[in-house]
This record gives C-alpha cells, structure tokens and sequence, in this order.
C-alpha cells in the first residue's frame, strides 16, 4: 500500500488522533503540518502492540484579491514513519523488573511507607494526631474522631504550635487543623465531633493567633482566614510603611469542608522583618477579637462583617 495523499491515509485510517495544527507553518505558497494514528491490538502471549504512524502534510496555498491565504488542491504527504512497539506485564520473578514497573499495591505501600516516616519525623503530640488521622483499616476514621474530641475537650496550645510550624509540610496539617477547628455543624458533620465548648474554643483560637508568627510565609492568610472565619472578624487589611496585607474570610455553607476565603498577599519589605511583622498582625487580631468580645461563632452568610 503506498500513496501520497492525505485523503487516502485518512480512508485508510480515519481521523487523526494526533494532530499538530496547532504548529501548521502556513506561508504565501504552502502549508506544512503533521498528523498521525496510534492503534492499540492484542498480541500473543499476554502482549499489547501499539502502532503508530506519523505523517508530515503540505498543501498548496495561494492569495485571493483581499490578501487571505487560502489553500487549493489535495493536501500531500511529504514523508511517513512507522514504529511498533510491544508491552508485556512485568515478571513478577525478576527483581529488577519488579524494581522498574512495581505494581499498584507497591507504589501504595511505598506512599504509604514514605507518609509514616514523614509522620514518625513529626513530635508528639503532632505525630499522634497524625497516626490516628492515618490509621490503617479505620475508613470511619475513629481514630481521628477520637483525637480531635480530645483535643476540644482540652486544648493544646503546643499542639496547634506544631500544626502551624509545620503547614508546607505533605501530612495534610491544613486540613487538620481546619477540621479541628471548624463547628461540628459546618463541614466536618462527616467525623461527628463533639460541640465546642466556647472556652475551650477560646483558648484554640488565642494559641493560633499566637502561633501565627511561625506559619511558613506561604501559608500566613490560610491561617488567618482561619482565624477570621473562627472569630467572626470576617477581614483584616492593613497598610502599613513596612507592610500590607488584606485577607477576607468566605461564610460558612451547609456543605463547607474547609475555610476558604480570598486575599492579597501579605507584601514585606524587609524580610528580615518577617517575625516582627507577623506579631504586628497577630496583635491586631487579638485587639480585634478582643474588642468583638471574643467571639467564637463560626462566620456564616448572615454575619454582620465589621
């Protein structure tokens, strides 16, 4: 089978699945492109052969009165590849395959073994949280239910220290410390917590905010939507010579699952001043929230934003 036009391979073949007119080279006289097929089929012995055919096409192309560049006559095919290849599984009695193509159930228990180290890397009482978060064979997540009751019924300020230290980490601590926090009514009604009590929800948020000079600068308005949301503050915005910031809180919905909101980032001058600039804010918080009442009610679509 040979031919030079491009209608006749589309016969032979149908459409392209691989197509290359986004790079069409176009000029006053001809058009250059590419397509091309990949067939998947069966073969012998457990095997998978993969066909592919590449194809360069030109075209004829010519100018009408107005300018447009049109093209005119068949389209031709310039050159053609083929390539086959042939996939097999991996013998399983091959270490170094074994090593190069591991199964699903490897590369999880590999996941797996790289998350626990992470987590085992972690203090106390950070790795316990974690652990009971990862608990194996726990899809009700008992464990975690169980860890975060705890940490409502009496809350540790060290605790919510290391979540902070440790958000740019790969332990899911963001979602962790926003379920911790969040009202057993938005969001977190999948876990089933326990209600707060309002002073025990006090004393979360007044070591979050305390715990804000230590967030990765990254994560510095996550932690504060948290607080915003968490405190009804629902914004904060501050302008100042070495810095500004403007955060906003979104409410809570029925279906919440974490606490969203949107923000500018914080902009520093002077990095050396990082820590000094985020006691600044988290003063400013705390005077905000204290001149609120200290409220612990969770933003929702209703609140009054101050």
């Amino acid at each position: 089978m040979q031919t030079r036009e491009f209608d006749t391979l589309e016969s032979w073949f149908g459409d392209a699945n691989i197509n290359a007119n986004g790079l069409r080279i176009l000029n006053l006289f001809k058009s250059y492109w590419a397509e091309g097929w990949t067939f998947f089929s069966r073969g012998q012995n457990e095997t998978i052969v993969c066909q592919n055919i590449f194809a360069h096409v030109s075209q004829e192309c010519k100018v009408t009165n107005d300018g447009e560049i049109v093209p005119m006559g068949a389209a031709k095919v310039n050159n053609m590849t083929y390539s086959e290849s042939v996939f097999r599984p991996a013998n399983p009695d091959s270490d170094e395959e074994c090593r190069m193509y591991p199964s699903e159930s490897d590369k999880y228990k590999a996941r797996l073994a790289e998350e626990n180290a992470r987590i085992d890397a972690c203090p106390e009482p950070l790795r316990g949280l974690l652990k009971a978060r990862h608990t194996s064979d726990d899809s009700d997540l008992l464990a975690y239910k169980a860890a975060i009751n705890r940490f409502r019924a009496k809350p540790d300020s060290l605790l919510i220290r290391q979540l902070v230290e440790r958000l740019d980490d790969r332990t899911s601590v963001m979602s962790v410390l926003s379920e911790m926090l969040m009202d057993a009514g938005a969001g977190t009604n999948y876990l089933k917590l326990d209600p707060w009590k309002s002073e025990n929800k006090k004393i979360a948020i007044e070591a979050l905010i305390d715990s804000l000079p230590e967030a990765p600068l990254k994560d510095v308005e996550s932690v504060i939507i948290i607080i915003l949301a968490e405190t009804n503050l629902v914004t904060l915005k501050m302008a100042e010579p070495e810095f500004s910031i403007n955060v906003r809180a979104f409410p809570r919905t029925p279906t919440s699952r974490g606490h969203g909101g949107d923000y500018e980032s914080l902009r520093i001058k002077n990095e050396m001043a990082r820590k000094t600039i985020l006691n600044r804010i988290a003063s400013e918080l705390r005077r905000r929230w204290e001149a609120s009442g200290f409220c612990v009610e969770r933003y929702s679509a209703t609140a009054v934003e101050k």
